[in-house]
This record gives structure tokens, sequence and C-alpha cells, in this order.
């Protein structure tokens, strides 16, 4: 595996923003075989006792949000942010390449998502377990392949919206047929 989906559920959306829930996959984008996986819910008064932040107009977004998108997140231990972020960089940094090459980091956008885990790995005085120049977007991926005739909107949603790891899986499955319709393969290898 290569390449790591990551994606953040939060209660902020400014690059502060207090992490409730991590999810990340590792994958191949050429055959989109999935590897290991997390989902880390965080303790909400541990990010902000690391001085992340709190939003009130995406607290409101979230209590508009389906139960089972909110049960994603709200759980009775979650973690405490140092460890989540530990799990994190461990899955990231088992997946670097037989070369020590990086691992390509996937996000939608990593303006969002990258961006506030580099401010949660500062406030918890750890190391971004990989460097800036590996981070990729789905969204430019999906555009570039829209350009050329791909359809986005054929990916049928799966798993609930707005649970970190299962936006993960799906973010997956539309980047990798994205990239091979780009390459000019019709499907997946299986």
């Amino acid at each position: 595996m290569q390449s790591v989906m990551i994606d953040l559920e939060t209660m902020g959306t400014g690059p502060r923003g207090a992490i409730v829930s991590i999810g990340a996959v590792l994958f191949d984008l050429n055959t989109g075989d999935l590897g290991a996986s997390i989902h880390e819910q965080v303790s909400l008064k541990s990010c902000t006792d690391h001085g992340l932040v709190i939003d009130a107009s995406t607290v409101l977004w979230w209590m508009k949000q389906k139960p089972e998108a909110q049960a994603s997140w709200n759980v009775e231990f979650p973690k405490q942010l140092p460890a989540a972020l530990g799990v994190l960089a461990a899955l990231v940094n088992g997946a670097q390449t037989k070369k020590g090459r990086g691992v390509q980091v996937w996000a939608n956008a990593p303006t969002f998502d990258c961006a506030i885990l580099r401010s949660a790995y500062s406030a918890v005085n750890y190391a971004v377990p990989w460097a800036y120049q590996d981070e990729r977007c789905v969204r430019t991926l999906v555009a570039l392949a829209r350009d050329t005739g791909f359809e986005a909107k054929a990916t049928p949603r799966t798993g609930v919206a707005h649970s970190a790891l299962d936006d993960c899986l799906y973010q997956i499955e539309y980047c990798c047929r994205a990239w091979l319709h780009l390459k000019g393969i019709k499907a997946c290898p299986s």
C-alpha cells in the first residue's frame, strides 16, 4: 500500500478545529485494494485542553445530522488527543514504501483535514508523520477526471455520511475510479 486516505470529523472548520473522530485507510490507488484502517474517536475536552477550538456553527450543524453520523464519534470513552494522533502516526509510518519514500496522504481536501492535523500534532508536540509534498487532494483528482468525461456521481454512496471511516472508504472508491479513468482503464482490476 502506498497511499492512505484520511478523514476527520471536527467541531470547528478552521485549522485549529477540535477533532472528534479520525478515520484513515491504507489503499492502493491502482487496484483499489484496502489495507489496515483506524477509526479513532477523540475526546473533545482533550482537544480543547490542547488549544484546539470548538466553533458554535459547526456544533449547530452537527445537531442537524443523522443520529448514525453523530454516533460514529459520540462514544463513552474517546481517546485523548495525543493517543489518537499516535495511532494515526503509527499507521502512516508503517505504510512507508520499501524504498523509504513517504506514503501519499489523501484527503478531501488537504487544506481541511491535513491542516487541522498539522495544528493538532503541533499542539501535542508531535511531528507530523508525513511530508507536506506527499499530500494529495481527492477533489483535484476528481475534477481533472471530470474534465475528461468522468462521472463522479456514478459512485453510489455507501456507509454513513460524516463517519470518518465510512467517508474514507467512499473517497477511496471514487478516487480510484477517477484515477483509473484518467489512465484509460474502465474499472478497478480484481
